[in-house]
């Protein structure tokens, strides 16, 4: 059942949702209101990602090829992409808006989105998608099974700013079944649309996958 996300740990309820999610073959789990209009989340509704492995941590050349598309109010995107900038952090540029990823420890990635004066207001955030190294680490819990190699991950958490989450294309390693704790896509919407000298900032684990 969708619930919503502000800046509170929702382990548990992420844990229990995305294996309700795995278990119906549903591709993933939202965290707020249901999104019936995203065009993102209706085009992976049927996917699953293949992996050969999962590892604890991230390398920073892996961040830096994660896929990432940023979403404007007026209904355009771009998809810039990631630079390293220094170890462990990463930075991508769009219309005046800066989108920063950066490595905090085996079990914490965050994003910081800031947008200056020539930026267009930014509606959503999309992490992931195929190509792509980077896994989201939903974490597990009683109802929740882990992926070989993948553990101790946590739900995505805002630390700046409100919106929802969304969990799209599960990893399933090999020839086994989809866990339920790692997917290959991060959607962030934002409950308005975050506009001139705005910020958001979030966290999540993530693992690289091979």
């Amino acid at each position: 059942m969708p619930r919503h996300a502000t800046s509170h740990s929702f382990l548990p309820r992420l844990a229990a949702a995305a294996f309700v999610a795995a278990a119906a073959g549903v591709a993933g789990t939202a965290l707020g209101a249901p999104n019936s209009c995203s065009p993102l989340a209706a085009a992976l509704a049927s996917k699953s990602r293949l992996a050969a492995g999962a590892t604890q941590s991230t390398s920073t050349s892996a961040l830096a090829g994660l896929p990432v598309r940023i979403e404007f109010a007026d209904g355009s995107f771009e998809r810039p992409a990631f630079i390293e900038t220094a170890p462990g952090v990463v930075e991508a540029r769009a219309r005046g808006c800066l989108l920063r990823g950066r490595i905090q420890n085996s079990v914490s990635t965050s994003f910081e989105l800031e947008v200056d004066s020539r930026a267009d207001a930014v509606r959503a955030i999309v992490l992931g998608g195929r190509p792509n190294q980077i896994a989201f680490d939903a974490g597990s819990g009683e109802l929740c099974g882990e992926t070989p190699g993948s553990s101790l991950g946590a739900p995505a958490s805002m630390r700046i700013g409100n919106g929802r989450f969304e969990l799209l294309e599960p990893v399933r390693i090999a020839t086994a079944s989809a866990a339920g704790d790692l997917f290959a896509t991060l959607l962030v919407e934002f409950t308005a649309p975050i506009g001139l000298g705005g910020r958001a900032s979030w966290t999540i684990d993530t693992d690289e996958i091979r």
